[in-house]
This record gives C-alpha cells, structure tokens and sequence, in this order.
C-alpha cells in the first residue's frame, strides 16, 4: 500500500521553485546507487527536483544491489567512482577506516545537523566524525489484528496474557509471530533486558547475563506459553496473520504492502516494555545515508546535493512514493507522513531503538546467531528453539565459534 499521490504531490511541486541552468557555472555531480522499482523512481523524482532548482546537475547510475559494493570499492581504490554514493550504514566504518569516503565535520553547519533526526545522524558517523547525511531508517513495530486485540500490549506481561487467549498450536493458531530465528529481530529481547551485542570494550557479548535471559525469554514464548510456533519465516508468518490465525505480527514498514488490509482490521503499536527489567524492547536501527567520495573534484557540490536529498520536502517524496521513512524529522509535518498510521508509528518507534553494529565482527554475530546456509551450521537461536540445548550452552557455542571465525578472518589478512 502506498500512499495516494494525486494533490500532495502537485502542491509540493508547486513550492518548489525553478533555477535556471547557467552553462558556464554548471558541475556535474554523479550519484551511484542500487535502488529498484518505486523506490529508483523516487529517487529520481528527488533528482530531478534538484535539477529544476539549482545550476550544477545531479546525473545517476543504477548499479546491482549484489554487486554494489564490490563495483563501488573497486571504482574507490583506483581513485575513481562517482561523487556521491547511498547505501546502509554499515559500510560507513570500513569505507572511513580505508579513506573511501569524506568527512563532512568541517563542512556542514550545526543547523543542517538539526534537520535530522539525532539516532540517524548518529549511524553516519564513525570514531565521531560525520561521513554522511542520513536518508532514510527502519525498524520493527508491532502489528495487531484489531478483531483478536483489543489493544496492543504496554508491556510483555500483557503481551503474553493477550497471546495465550489467542494460541492453540494444535489449530495453527498463535498470539504472535516473528522471525525468531533471526537474530535481527530477537534483539529487541536482548535490548530488552539491558544487554548489547557487544560490550563496552568492544567484544562479543554473547554470554552476558542480559543475553542468557533474553535467550530464555524467546524459548519460553514457545516452549512455556506456546503462543509463537517453533519456527517460522516470512512467508509463512504473513500467511497466519492474514488468514486471522495471529493475534500479532513484529515485522517493519516492509510488511506494509503484504498485509490483507481488506480481510484484517490492522493496528500499529510501538514495542512493549519488557516487564523483567522494566526497559523498552528496542528494536535495531538501520540507516540509509549518502556519502562523498574522498577524491570527488566537487565535494561542495556534491554536499548541497546531499543536503537537497535528504531535505524534509526530498523525505516525503521519498515516503509517498515508495514507504521510505525520513532521517529529515521536519519531513513528519507533511500531514501526509503525519496522518499515516505507520510512518507516524515508526517515528515514534525510532526514539526506542538501538543501532546496529556496523564493524567487521558483526559479520561473524550473524553468522554464529542465526543459521549459516553457507555451512548449514545451526545458529545459537536455532539450537535452543529446535534442539533443545540450554540458552548457556547454546551461548559459550556461539562464542566459541565467533571466536574462530574472528581468528580465520586475521590469518588470511
């Protein structure tokens, strides 16, 4: 489901004032990036608005989402590639440690800071120093099927009181489904219960105490209170909830367009407080940024484009035209983002959410949580829900083979 363009978008276009081009004072700025379907059309909508009102030219390339970082990172280390690039924010640490990518501290003004949203500012920087301007976030909310819930659950005690009226595996029917397997989305457990993926020292938390809780407490979900099945993925999970069969869904803004709002009175909540520790479940934050090559001929220019498509106006093109949810927080006064039930719902998600690690050792997180298709190696999730190992052994085995997986990694370097 998207939102209905029609007059939101001619009165947008109508405040938007025209620049014309002065051939002698024009640059060419180039943006590579690997958006597809509705969202590459908005993006180039934003681009061409940015072309009626300012003299330099913003040119695009569409590159393939696989191969986007490889062709990317080849282009920078032959000192070539185009002036700005857009992609997630995990590769803001690693494109910064290798000198990819330009900090922007000495460039952007305190104000242009003030437009986003604090959190999302925050993903583009890297050993304190700004790389980005932030587009774009996700996170997990919950849905409810309104028919099954009366309201949504303020904390998981309710959560899971409300659930158990619904459940009945032998009838396939559940108070709630999620990718429990994925640990993507039980780390809004573990935030829950005050842990973190990795320690203040930077190391792999994985046997902390906040972890083994939150370990148990996904377990029980299943094993205890039988209100979530053993396993259960995308397909599957949109499946129940459609067909009536889930009283709740933790999915993100994604789910949006997959939900039978015609058969299901749908309603959006944050997150519940985990009622153990009396915190948040807070779910990740990921953030979608722009950045300057280190080598653009045009780094000022190239800022002022950034600047353009990360505005409050470029945000809710961005939104209306493809569910993208702003960084820009002066984008949620269009009363189309701020009447919408799950854009309004997700800005207010995103003050409880916890940033996703973007380093290196992330990489050996996922691998060792959730289940490894290269190796067919059950992940740490995997080994409590299905094979019944305890959530500490299941841990020191997580750690055990992150820690091999970190040691590999240095002797091939």
């Amino acid at each position: 489901m998207r939102h209905p363009l029609g007059n939101l978008l001619l009165t947008l276009f109508c405040f938007t004032p025209m620049v014309p081009a002065h051939a002698a004072d024009t640059v060419t700025i180039s943006l590579w990036h690997s958006f597809r379907g509705q969202e590459a059309m908005a993006l180039e909508t934003v681009v061409a608005t940015f072309n009626e009102q300012h003299a330099d030219r913003l040119v695009t390339r569409q590159i393939d989402g696989h191969r986007f970082n490889d062709i990317v990172e080849e282009a920078f280390q032959k000192n070539g590639g185009p002036d700005i690039v857009v992609w997630a924010h995990d590769k803001v640490g690693p494109w910064a440690n290798r000198g990819f990518i330009l900090p922007l501290d000495d460039l952007v003004d305190t104000d242009t800071l003030d437009l986003y949203i604090p959190n999302c500012l925050d993903a583009v920087r890297s050993s304190g120093r700004l790389y980005g301007l932030p587009l774009s976030f996700e996170t997990l909310i919950l849905y409810y099927n309104r028919n099954l819930v009366s309201r949504p659950p303020a904390t998981t005690d309710e959560l899971i009181e409300i659930a158990r009226g619904i459940s009945n595996p032998a009838e396939k029917r559940y108070g709630l489904v999620y990718e429990r397997g994925n640990f993507y989305f039980h780390a809004i457990w573990l935030h829950g219960f005050g842990g973190r993926v990795f320690d203040e020292a930077g190391r792999f938390d994985v046997r902390s105490p906040a972890m083994i809780r939150s370990l148990e407490f996904a377990r029980d979900l299943s094993a205890t209170h039988r209100i979530i099945p053993d396993t259960v993925d995308w397909n599957v999970e949109i499946d129940l909830f459609n067909a009536g069969r889930a009283g709740m869904l933790i999915s993100g803004p994604w789910a949006w367009g997959s939900l039978d709002w015609d058969s299901v009175p749908v309603g959006i909540a944050a997150m519940p407080v985990v009622s153990a520790t009396n915190r948040f479940a807070a779910p990740f934050l990921g953030v979608k940024g722009f950045y300057i090559n280190a080598r653009s001929a045009h780094p000022r220019s190239s800022l002022a484009a950034m600047t353009h498509l990360t505005s409050a106006f470029s945000g809710c093109l961005m939104n209306v035209m493809a569910g993208y949810l702003p960084a820009n927080r002066f984008a949620y006064e269009f009363n189309a983002l701020a009447e919408h039930p799950i854009t309004a719902k997700c800005e207010e998600q995103v003050d409880s959410t916890v940033l996703m690690p973007s380093s290196r050792e992330m990489g050996y997180v996922w691998q060792v949580m959730i289940h490894d298709n290269a190796t067919n190696h059950p992940g740490c999730l995997d080994r409590i829900f299905l094979e019944g190992v305890s959530a500490e052994d299941a841990a020191q085995e997580a750690w055990n083979r992150y820690q091999a997986l970190a040691e590999a990694d240095q002797r091939g370097k």
